[in-house]
């Protein structure tokens, strides 16, 4: 873009309320805010249409993006003047100082131009709430109590408490005969009074058990795909005998397809016969204990409040759940010996409380039914993956293991794909990660049905590489997402031993990026004995690119001469003052620096 361009920035922050705490009722603030601005071009008001791109950083130079892009597409200008409305989530504004960057470009037309100096973004009166209360008089009235209320609040309180909605629980312990308990889903009371079959008492989470679910990021392979006992077994042994499973591909995500039904005693229950083949016909402790054989274990999909489907003749079925069967469904998975469960709340109705709820009841279930079977420490519980989790919140990072940022991959590149990701750190550190539809390579729907148009990209080598290396610099769980075979090729860059090592570095500090000059990008990322990951990024599709970068820009290195390993291609080489390179039209070059 050859224009000269500088920018007026007004803020209306009235809808910053809620940004960092849960709303107290309906009509409570979002993150969403007004932002509104003056554009001039050469000197004068702007007119037309321009795409604009914002970001939030943590200090107005040599920071780190906390939030976004968000990118704005043929926005009107009249007169130089614009208005938009900004959303970066939940966990942005959370008290320390946030700066705007604002990208601009003519519609459609070339690289975006940084304006500069960023603009600090400062609260309004209606922009920050108290998350909490001292000195109340008077009376506080029932009606605005939401939440949990802790035992210690109720200490000396002696009247009688009356649970009237639908969706409440009781956490904790309680005493009696249970006589008087009526009403409840898939259980009943013995003359004696103690309860039988599937009642279940919601129990806190362990947020430590639920940490060492997966201290490190998950792997393995993940596909809707074929549901059938003999193809699971087959891809199974072919992660053995390829070396995948030995270099710590090991999860068998089973998706959709393979329930649809409870038995009487409202236990899932395993497809056994589709319409023209044989399902899981032997069950699923069978089937893990083959996977084990192979060095393997089991993931299962449940999809909590979706409407029961089935469809004998495809795989297009989806085991659903409740409240009333959380704490069972955990228990029927963690008993068969399934390592992994995928939560799909793309179809959850229960609304912000009721999706924690649920979650929060089934993770706890997991995790005292995995004491109860003598689980090891190598594998203390239930790896869980909420993906698509439609409420994230602070809640979610001490509950699952895998959080899906970035919803199903209809973006029309993968690296857009993967930006709904890259931009939110608050996700990931130890036990928690954010986590793409697993995309490593090309996914099933473009490989088997190239027209619908919808989920994956069929990846060249140069794309599998960059999409591979960026998902390690982003500590991301690292699923392949295509039925094997796969070509030698492939497999050279899914069993990289280097790229996998930046993966599961335990520091697990999420890469981030340092410098950006149109369409190329220099991420960091540290690693835990002092080196640091370092990934060239060339974002332009249509050509190669020179991308340099001073070796003192780089956090952590304190050295202006390194040691340059370059992960894929396996030089060791050194680099002095500045690293530079040619990377391929949207390719990314990966390096792992240490100082000398």
């Amino acid at each position: 873009m050859k224009s000269r361009l500088s920018i007026a920035r007004w803020l209306a922050l009235a809808a910053l309320a809620t940004l960092s705490f849960q709303p107290a009722t309906a009509g409570a603030q979002t993150t969403a805010f007004t932002y509104q601005g003056r554009l001039n071009a050469n000197g004068s008001a702007a007119n037309g249409l321009y795409d604009l791109r914002f970001e939030a950083w943590d200090a107005p130079t040599n920071g780190n993006m906390v939030a976004g892009p968000l990118t704005d597409s043929a926005i009107g200008v009249t007169n130089g003047l614009f208005s938009v409305t900004l959303d970066f989530g939940p966990g942005v504004f959370t008290g320390p100082g946030r700066w705007l960057e604002l990208d601009v470009r003519t519609n459609g037309n070339g690289a975006f131009t940084t304006l500069l100096p960023l603009q600090q973004i400062l609260p309004t009166p209606y922009s920050i709430m108290a998350n909490t209360a001292s000195n109340l008089l008077g009376t506080l009235p029932a009606a605005q109590l939401s939440g949990t209320l802790p035992s210690s609040v109720l200490a000396g309180y002696s009247g009688p408490v009356a649970f009237t909605n639908p969706a409440d629980t009781f956490i904790g312990a309680f005493s009696g005969d249970a006589s008087g308990l009526t009403n409840f889903s898939n259980a009943s009371s013995t003359s004696d009074g103690s309860i039988t079959s599937n009642l279940f008492v919601q129990v806190s989470v362990n947020p430590a058990m639920r940490a060492n679910a997966a201290p490190r990021p998950p792997m393995g392979y993940a596909a809707v795909t074929l549901n059938t006992e003999a193809t699971w077994i087959g891809i199974a042994q072919y992660f053995n005998s390829s070396g995948l499973a030995q270099a710590g591909y090991t999860v068998m995500g089973i998706d959709a397809g393979w329930c649809t039904n409870r038995d009487a005693n409202g236990a899932l229950v395993p497809i056994l016969q589709f319409s023209t083949l044989p399902a899981y016909t032997h069950g699923m402790p069978y089937l893990v204990s083959v996977f084990q054989t192979n060095g393997c274990s089991l993931g299962l999909y449940i999809a909590p409040a979706s409407p029961w489907i089935w469809n004998p003749a495809d795989t297009s079925n989806l085991p659903s759940s409740d409240y009333a069967h959380a704490a069972l469904d955990a228990k029927t998975l963690v008993d068969w010996g399934a390592t992994f469960v995928k939560i799909d709340n793309s179809y959850c109705g229960f609304g912000p409380a009721g999706e924690q709820q649920w979650l929060e009841t089934f993770a706890a279930a997991a995790d005292n039914e995995s004491v109860t079977a003598g689980w090891t420490n190598q594998q203390p519980s239930l790896t869980i993956d909420l993906s698509i989790g439609r409420y994230l919140g602070p809640w979610v990072l001490g509950v699952a293991n895998l959080i899906n940022c970035g919803g199903d991959p209809a973006q029309p590149t993968w690296a857009q794909y993967l930006d709904g990701s890259l931009h939110h750190p608050w996700v990931t550190g130890p036990g928690h990660y954010q986590y793409q539809q697993g995309l490593i390579t090309k996914d099933y729907w473009a490989a088997v049905a190239p027209t619908n148009g919808i989920w994956g990209y069929p990846l060249t080598t140069n794309d599998t590489r960059g999409y591979f290396a960026m998902s390690c610099m982003a500590a991301m769980p690292l699923f392949i997402a295509v039925q094997p075979p796969y070509s030698a090729t492939e497999l050279a860059i899914f069993k990289n031993p280097d790229a996998i090592a930046i993966d599961q570095d335990t520091l697990c500090i999420p890469g981030h990026r340092v410098q950006s000059n149109a369409d190329a990008q220099v991420w960091v990322k540290p690693l835990l004995n002092g080196d640091v990951a370092v990934a060239l990024w060339n974002r332009n599709t249509n050509s190669a690119t020179a991308i340099s970068v001073p070796l003192s820009v780089i956090p952590g290195l304190a050295s202006n001469k390194v040691a340059m390993l370059d992960v894929f291609d396996g030089l060791l080489t050194s680099a002095s003052g500045t690293l530079s390179a040619t990377v391929n039209a949207n390719g990314v070059n990966l390096y792992r620096l240490s100082r000398r």
